[in-house]
């Protein structure tokens, strides 16, 4: 019996440990997903901009203006194509050292893009 003191003590502290390490990776985990889904968000409205300014309701210049959103939303304009009024962008930002990129388009009513 004597040698067994204290060994549920170290079991204890071993659970502990491992049950803080998952914590930890489970939270780097959602920040990624969620850093994810705000890129999504910009990516939609960086769209959605750049079309306003392609099919004339806004002045300017439509990858320019896509450029300002994204960056508005701590993104970076990757790429920025417009086709018959139909703006298509892919944003980029990081997270936890991770690239990360979205893509959406946008343009008038009935266009299937």
């Amino acid at each position: 019996m004597r040698a067994e003191r204290g060994s549920g003590s170290v079991l204890t502290v071993a659970v502990i440990g491992a049950l803080l390490c998952l914590a930890g990776v489970f939270t780097s985990f959602a920040a990624v997903l969620g850093a994810a889904r705000q890129l999504s968000v910009a990516a939609d409205q960086t769209a959605l901009a750049a079309a306003d300014v392609a099919s004339g309701l806004l002045p300017g210049v439509p990858c320019e203006q896509a450029a300002r959103v994204a960056t508005a939303h701590s993104g970076r304009l990757i790429h920025c194509a417009i086709h018959e009024s139909v703006a298509t962008v892919e944003v980029g930002g990081s997270a936890l050292g991770m690239a990360l990129s979205a893509r959406a388009s946008a343009g008038p009513p009935g266009t299937n893009r």
